[in-house]
């Protein structure tokens, strides 16, 4: 995890950060860059389990969550409420995180680009690449992949990999998601990993039915891609209240 702030003693608006697959926390960067240029405030940014330089010591993705809870309690700052963003399956992880964090804070769920269909091809596509990777990066040093390279590739979490964890989940996301005092959906066209427009626009649905103040947002031609394509009017939705 990596704390990022401006102006530590004022701001009462924590953001916390969850990259997809076969990527890193650094997938924020610019977006975080951006975002607190805009508006003050606290950035946290989570590696899912075992990915980046991270080594887990946790037995099950649940102690994770536990441990973020408590990191977060530690930083003992009052924020009136919590921006938690999820992009694609990191978008579960978000989910959960926000059911512990519900206990004591507000939170303001943004799932960008979240798989929300049980695709066995897709999944057995993710954990056989997650197989290769995790071999690869057992035979060689670390050290020896470029810094940007080595969130890609899973440290010792094969007991328990979090996309087997991710993938079980899929036909509880309404549940799972419904401990947010809002939730904002937003995923661009022609996703094949995040599925299309009215399978998200559902999900909204389900969760209004649920009694969950919660909104879709098009965010038009970007695929799996809003982060590069579409960075500046994520940041503005982040950036609503």
């Amino acid at each position: 995890m990596i704390l990022l702030n401006k102006n530590f003693n004022n701001s009462k608006n924590l953001y916390i950060f969850v990259h997809g697959a076969y990527d890193n926390l650094w997938t924020w960067r610019y977006l975080v860059d951006d975002l607190q240029n805009k508006k003050d405030s606290i950035c946290i940014l989570v590696n899912l389990p075992g990915y980046f330089i991270e080594q887990q010591s946790e037995k099950n993705i649940y102690d994770y969550v536990k441990k973020i809870y408590l990191f977060i309690q530690d930083i003992n700052g009052y924020f009136e409420k919590i921006y938690l963003v999820g992009f694609s399956i990191g978008g579960i992880f978000s989910g959960l995180l926000c059911k512990e964090l519900s206990q004591r804070y507000e939170v303001k769920l943004f799932l960008i680009s979240i798989p929300i269909e049980f695709n066995p091809y897709l999944i057995n596509l993710r954990i056989r690449i997650d197989s290769i990777l995790n071999y690869v990066s057992n035979c060689f040093p670390r050290k020896w992949f470029p810094l940007n390279l080595r969130g890609k590739f899973k440290s010792s979490y094969s007991k328990y990999t979090y996309l087997r964890m991710a993938s079980s989940q899929l036909d509880d996301l309404v549940d799972i998601f419904s401990f947010a005092k809002q939730v904002i959906i937003l995923c661009g066209r022609l996703d094949p990993i995040a599925g299309s427009i009215s399978q998200q626009l559902k999900l909204s649905y389900d969760l209004q039915n649920k009694g969950i103040n919660s909104k879709f947002y098009d965010l038009g031609y970007t695929s799996h891609f809003p982060l590069l394509i579409n960075r500046s009017k994520l940041v503005d939705f982040l950036c609503e209240e």
